[in-house]
């Protein structure tokens, strides 16, 4: 089965403008805090990204607008970029220009906003609890006396809030005392007809109660509109013309405001192109200014200057710096070695490449008819390729790419006649489709480049033009044209393709990380592929055959030849994904940005790929794209940046080994139906998932780090890609030769060619003498800290017991809502397991949720409680159940009696789903789930807290503890619209430690604003789990559940300890209905505990124990005590289980680490060879825990002092310290 990714939707673009600097305005320097609003909303989506620019250098970004501050005098002008959930962008200009004089010179009269630091917090009142700070607020806009013209429409008010000891519940507005409906935590956008002034308030309410009114806002008066004067700005004059004068082109002319400009510069003089538009005087904004044809804009009376100016051509063309073909992935100085490797006595030729070869041509001579004189080979029957941008029976460039291969290894033009009548069938009729506009002809598709097709096969176009240009005369001119024409048209729709780098034209720039996070698009699978796909068909044009379009322009102008999108791979493309990738003290060092710009890293400098193990095999077109800057002599910083770092990176070994430790311990085998499948290996996986073990594309990565490796003198790294190829793909190595000689069932011919390249002659002779590469690295256990992912074993013996955890962010594609989430996988079987699955449709996206990922559903509903379900969706989706398609109409099986009936069964302030949600989400919402699959929410993770311990001594002695902070993923703001916003899940914090091997003790916080809302902790296992009696719902005793095996009698038993056994409910059953669970996924039970109650604030303390047959779990049991001196009894809990204590603080948020404790033992538990794990500690410091009788223990931070039934320990840099008796 093909990989694939989920179908793209219409989308339509997100429309912005400026609020604010609607008429000239003059400061004097130096400015701080000028306010600049941007209103910008999504017609069909969420408004993700509002980021706004003074000329080209970013000022910020925020919701509503960012606060400008400058020392420095000049003419400023802004633009803003918006886009939405799907990557969809528009830019709109602020209608005036900023003037900042020199510091003590006067301002031209006109209303000049003061500084927002002027205004004062307010004070606090109606606190509910003595020990709770009041939260803070402020109004931050207007920043000082506004006057407006009626009707007044969405002028931001804006606010500031936070909360010192938790977390800001509600923020009202109020407009001389009368609340503004719509007020949100950043404010309101707020409308009048009625004139008059006024003054603004604030009210802040945290999440325990306390309040806080702000001080007054500056005046803000709202008068009639005058002749010639639109609604809602500010005060100003000048004229309403400008006069633009042009030298060196054509445009000049007195001109009306705000109107696009078209200037033409004069044809370059004699050897010279255009090099850009001057601005000498005036304050326009010049729509391109490297291009000669363009449009000026102007919004002040001011005159305005342009000049053309020009370059001497030689400045603007391109460095060549290797002529000779290949020159991608292998070159003309490999050929000799790999010619000398075609023979019969090297296996990997003679078993492998060869019969491939062989198919390849025997397959294309029953299906094509051949005239090599006329280059006129033509499919005739039974060739299985449409032309469509997606999966095809046969795709015709993988087999021209292995007879182009062919080609070159054995010196032999026929093969490569044959590759060029199939490279040109492709290419004329995507350019007579090109030509006609008919999009739905053959490979004419605007996504043929972009989508699934590009991503796993269209390497292979830049490929065969580059080897086939190794035979002379081979191509003719008029083949390179046509070629050149569709590949313009192909690097066009890459260069501006989904989750492509943003803004286009932009390069090396800070801009492009933005001051957001959503530079970490480049970390998506169809990302990486552009870049693979620009980088191959840039580098495979010779300058003689890439004649510029437009000989006015340089020929490095991008667009302008096939070769200038070069540039957008190392400046945009790489600059980004070296960001994402590389660690973020690294990318500061070398791109000379700040380490603490967001996002930095988090495409993966921890070494696992963000979107899993499906999409993370894109790893390999990263890899293609930098070989291939190598192979063509741009790998170098002076051509290609400091970004081309990223090909000899330390990433690269961590992902080797997060990968290694990704794998489990054993080998299986196929049985039954699944016998053809022979040995095989799963994996610790997450993201989106078809399969459930190595398959062939997952270790296409290891491929290209493999010839890379051989390329490089790297012996150890080429062993272990062997390795990886032998023995982790389903088969293992007695279906070796099998994969490599026959590709075409899925057309990966590129995988039998790497190979090739991977094995020489001596490897391929004995490929079982490679060494399973994982007892060898240096640690048992592996952390990730970008995606706050843990993979930690006991030892690698196959019997291996493995612990994982994962809390990563949550932003791009095949992302699932999965933070939280935790696997327990013992001597060959998994014992609790998320289920595995790939969300195709709004159905299957039941299986993204967080129900499904062993981790916590809190439900949510919308800020507004007024809303009803009409209100709150839009008109194609009012009509639910009804209007939805079959497959949108069913519910969850796990769910509560009055869930299913929604909405008509539900509270009126549940019926209603935040406006504009996806038909995706509107499934997730109601589950109570996270975030996924790239939508928007209300923040990432916190980076967790991860202490890993292990003795020298006996490996079964370590722990692994972590604490992880994952609210705002369930979270979902909407700051257009704040009313419609769901904001109302405070507190989900997971603390959760693996002990010893066999134990596991979660402690989960889960808060809501209202009551009545459900929080739910979700455990899924492969064997159902039973009741115990005389525990559980309708007893005094915690619910006992034991999930056991009834082949290997391997059991988990799980205790829930919190929620209180009279309020827990707990509930066993399948999972929600979805069908697209990966192939061999075992998981099928899912068990669900919540508080009956459903009180604002609930708790759960849940033990789980793994046993082997005949062995009986331990009972586990609640203690309960207190964080030292004047705090509660129960602020500091945790469970007893035989000899062991696992604590926890019942609350992290907005709480000191601990430095003292005290708690009673339940009676009985042992004292001797006891151990006590205690979390929360303050990091990194000396404690003692005594025990005196009847089991009271104290915690105190200090040294060891002797004393009698002591232990000292020193906490770690997470705050865990482990005491044994």
């Amino acid at each position: 089965m093909a990989l694939c990714s989920r179908p793209k939707r219409t989308n339509l673009p997100p429309a912005c403008n400026f609020t604010s600097l609607k008429t000239p305005l003059t400061l004097t320097a130096p400015v701080a805090d000028l306010y600049l609003g941007v209103d910008a909303r999504d017609p069909d989506g969420t408004v993700t990204n509002v980021t706004v620019y003074a000329h080209d250098a970013v000022v910020g970004s925020g919701a509503y607008g960012v606060i400008f501050a400058t020392s420095t005098p000049g003419n400023y002008s802004f633009k803003a970029v918006v886009y939405d959930n799907l990557g969809a962008n528009a830019t709109c200009r602020a209608l005036a220009v900023l003037t900042v004089l020199p510091g003590g010179a006067q301002p031209s009269p006109s209303p000049s906003p003061s500084p927002a630091g002027n205004s004062t917090s307010g004070t606090s009142s109606n606190s509910t609890d003595g020990g709770n700070l009041p939260p803070r607020v402020n109004i931050t806009s207007p920043a000082g006396p506004v006057t407006l013209t009626a009707p007044v429409e969405r002028y931001y008010i804006g606010v500031t809030a936070t909360d010192p000891d938790g977390s800001i519940a509600s923020v009202m507005v109020y407009a001389n005392g009368v609340a503004v409906n719509g007020s949100g935590v950043y404010g309101v956008l707020w409308s009048t007809s009625t004139l008059g002034n006024y003054t603004f308030t604030a009210r802040a309410t945290d999440n325990k109660g306390a309040s806080t009114l702000s001080a007054p806002s500056p005046r803000v008066t709202v008068v009639a509109a005058s002749n010639g004067t639109n609604g809602g700005g500010g005060g100003g004059g000048g004229g309403t013309t400008f006069v633009l004068t042009v030298q060196g082109g054509k445009g000049s002319g007195t001109y009306g405001l705000y109107k696009d400009v078209v200037i033409t510069a004069n044809a370059p003089p004699s050897g010279q192109v255009f090099d850009r538009w001057l601005v000498t005087s005036g304050y326009p904004q010049v729509a391109t200014p490297r291009h000669y044809n363009t449009t000026v804009f102007c919004s002040s009376s001011f005159n305005v200057t342009v000049r053309a100016s020009y370059m001497n051509a030689t400045q603007g063309r391109m460095p060549f710096p290797v002529a000779s073909h290949p020159r991608l992935m292998v070159t003309a100085a490999d050929l000799p070695a790999l010619r000398a490797q075609a023979s019969a006595s090297n296996p990997m030729w003679q078993q492998g490449l060869a019969p491939a070869l062989a198919t390849a041509w025997q397959r294309t001579s029953a299906s094509w008819s051949w005239s090599f004189a006329g280059g006129a080979g033509r499919p005739v029957q039974g060739w299985r390729d449409t032309g469509g941008d997606s999966w095809e029976g046969d795709h015709t460039e993988a087999y021209a790419e292995m007879l182009a291969f062919g080609s070159l290894l054995l010196n032999n033009r026929t093969y490569a006649l044959r590759a060029k009548d199939m490279l040109m069938w492709m290419i004329n009729l995507a350019k007579a489709g090109h030509d006609s506009g008919n999009t739905s002809a053959p490979f004419a598709s605007p996504f043929f480049a972009t989508f699934n097709r590009a991503s796993h096969y269209g390497h292979a176009f830049g490929l065969l033009y580059d080897w086939l240009q190794y035979w002379p005369s081979l191509l003719s001119p008029a083949d390179k044209a046509a070629i050149r024409a569709v590949f313009l048209s192909w690097a066009d729709n890459n260069v501006n393709g989904y989750m492509a780098p943003r803004p286009v034209g932009v390069l090396n720039s800070a801009s492009l990380l933005g001051s957001g996070k959503g530079f970490r698009n480049i970390a998506n699978n169809y990302a990486s592929a552009h870049g693979r796909q620009l980088a191959y068909y840039a580098l495979s044009f010779d300058p003689a055959d890439d004649v510029p379009s437009d000989p006015w322009l340089p020929e490095s102008a991008l667009g302008n030849t096939v070769r200038s999108y070069v540039y957008d791979v190392t400046g945009a493309w790489l600059y980004q994904k070296y960001a994402c990738m590389e660690t973020p003290a690294n990318v500061a060092a070398k791109l000379q940005v700040n380490a603490s710009t967001p996002g930095l890293g988090e495409c993966g400098h921890g070494g696992l790929p963000p979107e899993g193990f499906l999409y993370g095999t894109s790893l390999a077109y990263v890899h293609q794209t930098l070989q291939a800057l190598h192979t063509a002599g741009w790998a170098t910083p002076a051509l290609a940046g400091p970004q081309i770092a990223l090909l000899n990176s330390t990433v690269w070994g961590r992902w080797r080994d997060g990968f290694l430790h990704s794998l489990t311990p054993d080998f299986k085998y196929g049985t039954g139906s699944n016998a053809y499948m022979g040995q095989y290996i799963q994996m610790f996986s997450y993201g989106d998932l078809l399969r459930l073990y190595i398959n062939p594309p997952d270790t296409h990565p290891w491929l290209e780090v493999g010839w890379w490796a051989r390329k490089t003198g790297n012996a150890q790294l080429l062993q272990d890609a062997q390795w990886m190829m032998v023995q982790t793909i389903n088969g293992g190595a007695p279906q070796f030769w099998q994969r490599v000689s026959n590709p075409w069932p899925n057309c990966y011919s590129l995988m039998s060619m790497m190979h090739y390249l991977v094995f020489n002659a001596t490897d391929a002779q004995n490929i079982t003498r490679f060494q399973d590469p994982r007892p060898s690295l240096p640690s048992t256990t592996f952390v990730d800290p970008a995606l706050n992912r843990v993979i930690s074993r006991d030892t690698w013996r196959p019997n291996a017991t493995v612990f994982t955890f994962k809390a990563s962010w949550e932003g791009i594609n095949h992302q699932l809502a999965d933070a939280g989430s935790f696997e327990l996988y013992r001597a060959g079987e998994w014992l609790t397991n998320s289920f595995n699955g790939y969300a195709a449709n709004s159905v299957d996206v039941v299986g993204c949720s967080s129900v499904l990922l062993n981790t916590l559903s809190i439900q949510n509903s919308p800020t507004n409680t007024s809303l009803s379900m009409s209100q709150s969706m839009q008109a194609d989706e009012q009509a639910m159940p009804q209007a939805m398609q079959s497959d949108e109409q069913a519910m969850p099986q796990s769910m509560q009696s009055d869930e299913q009936a929604m909405p008509q069964s539900m509270q009126s302030d549940e019926q209603a789903m935040p406006q504009s949600m996806q038909s995706d989400e509107q499934v997730l919402f109601p589950l109570g789930s996270q975030a996924a699959m790239g939508y928007g929410h209300g923040g990432d993770p916190a980076p967790s807290a991860i202490s890993t311990w292990t003795s020298s001594s006996n490996s079964a002695r370590k722990h692994v503890a972590v604490t992880s902070d994952f609210t705002g993923l369930y979270n979902r703001p909407n700051f257009w619209n704040p009313g419609s916003a769901a904001i109302d899940v405070l507190q989900a914090v997971r603390s959760i430690v693996w002990i010893d091997l066999d134990f596991v003790v979660v402690y989960d916080r889960a808060t809501t604003g209202r009551t009545g809302k459900f929080k739910r902790f979700n455990l899924n296992t492969v064997q159902q789990p039973r009741l115990a009696a005389g525990t559980g719902p309708g007893t005094t005793k915690p619910a006992v559940l034991a999930a056991r095996s009834p082949a290997t009698g391997t059991a988990l038993t799980l205790t829930s300890l919190l929620p209180p056994p009279d309020v827990a409910n707990v509930t066993v059953g399948p999972p929600p209905p979805w069908t697209d669970w990966a192939e061999l996924e075992p998981t099928r039970w899912l068990t669900q505990i919540e508080d009956k109650t459903r009180p604002k604030d609930a708790r759960f303390l849940t033990v789980l124990q793994a046993t082997g047959n005949g062995t009986s779990a331990l009972a586990a049991r609640l203690v309960s005590g207190s964080l030292g001196a004047g705090s509660a009894n129960g602020s500091y809990v945790g469970a007893c289980f035989g000899s062991y204590v696992v604590m926890f603080r019942r609350d992290v948020r907005g709480t000191q680490p601990a430095t003292a404790a005290a708690y009673v033992l339940p009676s009985g538990a042992p004292t001797a060879h006891a151990i006590h794990l205690l979390t929360g500690l303050a990091p990194g410091k000396p404690f003692t825990l005594t025990r005196s009788a009847g089991g009271s223990m104290t915690l105190a931070q200090q040294a060891a002092t002797g004393a009698a039934g002591e232990v000292a320990a020193t906490s770690d840099a997470s705050g865990v310290a482990r005491f044994a008796w």
